[in-house]
């Protein structure tokens, strides 16, 4: 992933999803980068008047790909599953 990322932009991540080690299918989420720390925003809150991560996974940058412009809906994959909070 070498592409330059903005940290105050929200960008959509394909992920595989899993939970109590069961495939529960994939899903377009947002991604989020916190000093270039990659985040899966699952659950977004309004906190005062403005809208923060309520629920967020952290992600290896090094397993999360940039897909080529105009590719889906999609700005990342990434490559292993993600563990979904209960």
């Amino acid at each position: 992933m070498e592409d330059k990322i903005y940290e105050d932009k929200v960008y959509k991540v394909w992920i595989e999803a899993e939970m109590n080690g069961k495939n529960i299918g994939h899903h377009i989420v947002d991604l989020q980068f916190d000093q270039g720390v990659p985040y899966a925003v699952l659950e977004w809150q309004k906190e005062h008047e403005d809208v923060v991560p309520a629920a967020r996974v952290w992600l290896n940058r090094n397993r999360l790909l940039r897909l080529p412009p105009k590719s889906g809906k999609a700005d990342y994959l990434y490559e292993i599953p993600v563990v979904w909070p209960e």
